[in-house]
């Protein structure tokens, strides 16, 4: 009789540090995504954006430049315009608008480019290594 109250607290306890575990891992942000750089074009009808993500030191850092077409209304609109992994290091993307339709980017290279456009959503896009 003792030892099946015995197994059965063991089981009992087993149980709820897996739960407790497993309540603590769905909480904590195991990936992260930061903003780096904001710009609005020069007529304020567009937005650019860099931000980076990763998940953790065992991977690249992934750089996302996006523009954004009419930001401040319910009928934005979002398109990727770069997509990179560096390993485990920052891009050091920068973004800056030339005229009201373009935009320049430059960064420190990448290992890996997804995605490399040189136009969206009406807007041109100039890169520059550095």
């Amino acid at each position: 009789m003792l030892r099946r109250s015995l197994f059965v607290c063991a089981v009992f306890l087993g149980v709820a540090i897996l739960v407790a575990a497993g309540a603590l891992f769905a909480f904590l942000p195991l990936c992260s995504e930061s903003v780096i750089q904001e710009a609005v074009s020069p007529d304020g009808r567009y937005r650019a954006q860099v931000s980076e993500g990763g998940c953790g030191v065992t991977t690249g850092v992934t750089t996302y430049i996006t523009v954004e077409r009419s930001f401040n209304t319910l009928l934005a609109k979002e398109a990727d315009v770069l997509i990179a992994e560096g390993d485990r290091v920052s891009l050091d993307a920068r973004i800056r608008w030339t005229g009201p339709r373009r935009l320049v980017i430059s960064w420190n290279g990448s290992e890996q480019v997804f995605l490399y456009e040189s136009k969206a959503l009406g807007v041109s896009v100039d890169y520059a290594d550095r």
